[in-house]
Formats: structure tokens, C-alpha cells, sequence
């Protein structure tokens, strides 16, 4: 591992990666230590990983899930989720907005004033 102008790097034989780890990578306490060895294992693009998992002075911190979405994200504050009142779940948003006005699958221009 190498840390330098506030990023992670992880050095390989020939190849010197860098870890793309979010805004915890540059925010975070990370106890990665540089000089170290470590295991990382992401997805890879080049020279660059976006690390699952990264293990380092017999610690390992998590950065991406498996789906490929980033761990910082989380679930989003959810504001456009609508609960069912009969079993509490999460129901599908009313469909509203343009289908029911006929833009939707129009022909360009149907719907609209043009002169």
C-alpha cells in the first residue's frame, strides 16, 4: 500500500492500482498502513479497483457490495417511497406525470401548442 496526494494505492509487481473507496477513502479513518502488504479484492479497470473488501493489518474494510453499488450510498433518504397501509410494505409510486397526459410514446410535438 501507498498513500499519496490523499489517495490510496495499491503497488503490485508491475502494476500500481488505485483504490477508488468513496468519500471513505478521503474522509474516513482508514487503518490501512502504508508499506504494508494487503489484499484487495473489487472489481478492476485498468489501473484503477473499486475495492469489495480490503484487507490490511489484519483488518478488513468494506468500500463496494457485490451488485457493484458503493456501501457509502446506503438506501437513499427514500422519499419518494409510498407505504401500503394494509401490510406496511413499500408500494409502487402511482404512475403520474406525462403517460397519463399522452406525452409519453407520442409523436414529437403531440400535446404541445406549436406554431
Amino acid at each position: 500500500m501507498r498513500y499519496m496526494n490523499k489517495e490510496w494505492f495499491l503497488e503490485c509487481e508491475e502494476t500500481t492500482y488505485e483504490l477508488h473507496m468513496g468519500p471513505i477513502g478521503h474522509e474516513g479513518e482508514l487503518p490501512f498502513r502504508e508499506g504494508t502488504t494487503t489484499s484487495v479484492s473489487g472489481f478492476v479497470y485498468g489501473e484503477h479497483i473499486a475495492p469489495i473488501v480490503v484487507a490490511n493489518q489484519g483488518t478488513e474494510s468494506r468500500f463496494w457490495n457485490e451488485n457493484r453499488t458503493p456501501s457509502w450510498a446506503g438506501q437513499g433518504d427514500r422519499r419518494n417511497a409510498v407505504t401500503d397501509p394494509e401490510s406496511g410494505a413499500n408500494a409502487p409510486e402511482p404512475r403520474s406525470g406525462l403517460a397519463e397526459r399522452g406525452y409519453r410514446n407520442a409523436p414529437p410535438g403531440a400535446g404541445r401548442n406549436r406554431n
